[in-house]
């Protein structure tokens, strides 16, 4: 889990959710990362000896872009206004 939701109440008295994003998670989301870039990479190299066209190293840059938006809260919050 990179975060937790509360309720609470603001001073007006309005509740809300507040999402707390636990701390350094960036940081090892970055890491992990990174390591499945290198990991793809040379899987994607083995699959081309073996002559497999599997697009690893694509999948695995949708996947970190993905887990990257999940880590914007204030993006998220934008959509979430737009929707409403």
């Amino acid at each position: 889990s990179i975060g937790q939701v509360y309720r609470a109440t603001l001073r007006t008295g309005e509740e809300v959710a507040v999402k707390v994003q636990r701390p350094g998670v960036a940081g090892v989301v970055a890491m992990d990362i990174y390591i499945l870039r290198r990991l793809s990479g040379a899987l994607h190299a083995l699959l081309r000896l073996l002559k497999r066209d599997v697009g690893v190293v694509s999948a695995v840059e949708e996947l970190g872009q993905l887990i990257y938006d999940e880590l914007d809260y204030v993006r998220e919050a934008q959509h979430m206004a737009r929707f409403k």
